[in-house]
């Protein structure tokens, strides 16, 4: 990071984080310089791809600062500007601004807050290390979430304690390799979507009060709570041990929800926007918890979970308990893919699809980690 240096890098004009836009130029650090250079190679760049397009003048970007608010360049310490090593890097930092923003649409959700003093919500949550996760067999799904986190984490610290090279990005393979074919990802998967059911399903449960007092709320969440076990229903999920020992459970009961357990196995499930359902189930409180601070992530709906650890991987392993997280994660991106399909997924190609997530999943992951102080940023737009 420099300021008023000739050296030429890839440079921010103009910045919309949680819009997903940014304005970029090949240039020295010159925004706090006396004179700028007007005739720098500039782009725009703008979700959903993010793809830089040229533009003819620089001044467009600057405008913009001023016409609608961008902010001005980037900058650590207030000086000295941040540089990218190659304009790919600098697009995937202002996607992974835009992602853990909550994919434009901001943080928040359709549910009330944990009430403050309730440390465990309105009852007892469940709980991955004992819902009889196997500790025999493959763990694929869970592999590559931590593999993938860990390298995030390994390329940010190699950079913060090499400042002599001066880098701000190292670019990762978010391929940690792919489970071999001849292993079958239906039984981690179940696992983790049975688990995740049921514990979304609970979270709705223990904030039932507050939803009864937000009548129109509490129809977005049942409506989305019928979505998703439609989902869990299809895949045959919704007769796991985990979830019919939730439902047996004396006083469970949210009234006006028509539980799709009775709805016929391989009926494909009845979805609206699937972004809509994951922004009205609510997030289990040990999936918020940091470990080992137990510092609590503020997020009020699957949808911010889910768009926050695709914009931070590291969160999967920053987690007090990782694999609720996971399961969480694996959760979202199964319901926004099974819309895709126009007809019901039988049993003999479930492998096939959940491998279609999974690969899915990779090629939505960030592929640069940054400097410590950079990761703080995105880490701030989840938070904001």
């Amino acid at each position: 990071m420099e300021t008023g240096s000739t050296k030429a890098s890839f440079f921010i004009d103009a910045l919309d984080g949680r819009g997903g836009v940014a304005f970029a130029s090949l240039r020295g650090a010159d925004l706090t310089a006396e004179k700028l250079t007007p005739d720098s190679p500039s782009w725009h760049l703008a979700a959903p791809d993010f793809e830089p397009v040229p533009l003819g003048s620089r001044a467009t970007g600057l405008a913009a600062t001023a016409r609608m608010g961008f902010q001005l360049g980037l900058s650590m310490d207030g000086e000295a500007e941040v540089a990218f090593p190659t304009l790919e890097a600098l697009a995937d930092y202002v996607r992974r601004l835009y992602l853990s923003g909550g994919g434009g649409d901001g943080t928040g959700g359709i549910g009330p807050d944990w009430p403050e003093g309730d440390p465990d919500g309105g009852g007892e949550a469940p709980r991955s290390d004992y819902l009889g996760f196997s500790d025999s067999g493959h763990h694929d799904i869970r592999a590559y979430f931590k593999a993938l986190a860990q390298k995030f984490v390994d390329a940010s610290g190699n950079l913060a304690s090499n400042p002599a090279t001066a880098e701000t990005a190292q670019r990762l393979s978010t391929d940690t390799g792919s489970p071999d074919k001849g292993v079958s990802l239906s039984e981690e998967s179940g696992e983790l979507l049975g688990f995740a059911g049921l514990a979304v399903t609970q979270a709705a449960q223990d904030l039932q009060t507050g939803l009864i007092r937000l009548p129109d709320t509490q129809a977005e969440v049942v409506g989305a709570l019928q979505e998703m076990l439609s989902v869990l229903s299809q895949l045959e999920i919704a007769s796991s041990r985990q979830v019919e020992m939730l439902v047996r459970t004396p006083g469970f009961d949210l009234g006006v929800l028509d539980w799709p357990w009775h709805y016929s196995y391989g009926s494909p499930p009845v979805l609206r926007d699937p972004m809509d359902t994951l922004g009205a189930l609510p997030v289990p409180r040990r999936a918020c918890e940091e470990g080992p601070s137990n510092r609590m992530r503020e997020w009020r709906s699957l949808k911010d979970l889910f768009f926050d650890c695709l914009g931070h991987p590291p969160l999967f392993v920053s987690a007090a308990h990782p694999t609720d997280r996971i399961a969480l994660v694996w959760l979202a991106a199964v319901i926004l893919l099974i819309v895709t399909y126009s007809r019901p997924i039988q049993r003999s190609a479930r492998d096939v699809f959940y491998r279609e997530v999974l690969e899915w999943v990779m090629q939505q992951m960030p592929t640069y980690a940054f400097t410590p102080d950079l990761e703080e940023t995105i880490q701030m737009m989840g938070r904001t």
